[in-house]
């Protein structure tokens, strides 16, 4: 009795295995975010350029939203590619100040990169956050895209710690 309860069981399993099978696994992220600034310290009020960098690291090539538009995480997808966190040492993050009214990504933003290829473009932190306030600042970028054909990631950067005296 116990042999059969147990191949029953044995059974069981099986066909709820096969009806249910494991979920793939995710396939890996083509694309890189990395974000870099000038050595410090930055002038309190002055301007704080960051360098995004997104790069292609999957071995075929690959069409982006070369555009790199930052705006508000609280916009709708289709008008930003890039937000920013930025926040003081032990502080929540900074509030976006401005409202940018950007129309969704063309055709003309679209660019192919070839394997190990990146598009880059610098911006000013100091125009889309107060950070007149000496001290220490922590910033990371994400790059996501709503323009279709094109991977949408996200894609979360490197951290950057940043001084403004």
């Amino acid at each position: 009795m116990q042999h059969r309860i147990l191949t029953i069981a044995t059974y069981a399993l099986l066909l709820v295995a096969a009806f249910n099978p494991l979920p793939a696994a995710a396939a890996p992220m083509p694309l890189a975010l990395s974000i870099s600034a000038p050595h410090g310290p930055f002038r309190s009020g002055g301007p704080m350029p960051v360098t995004l960098r997104l790069s292609n690291v999957s071995k075929k090539p690959l069409v982006v939203n070369a555009r790199l538009a930052v705006n508000d995480v609280a916009e709708p997808a289709a008008f930003r590619e890039v937000t920013f966190t930025v926040a003081r040492a032990g502080q929540p993050p900074l509030p976006f100040r401005l409202d940018i009214k950007i129309g969704a990504a063309t055709a003309r933003d679209a660019r192919r990169l070839p394997p190990g290829a990146a598009v880059t473009k610098t911006v000013d932190l100091a125009k889309y956050f107060e950070l007149s306030g000496a001290g220490s600042y922590t910033v990371q970028a994400e790059y996501a895209n709503a323009m279709p054909g094109v991977p949408s990631g996200p894609v979360r950067s490197n951290s950057l710690h940043l001084t403004v005296q």
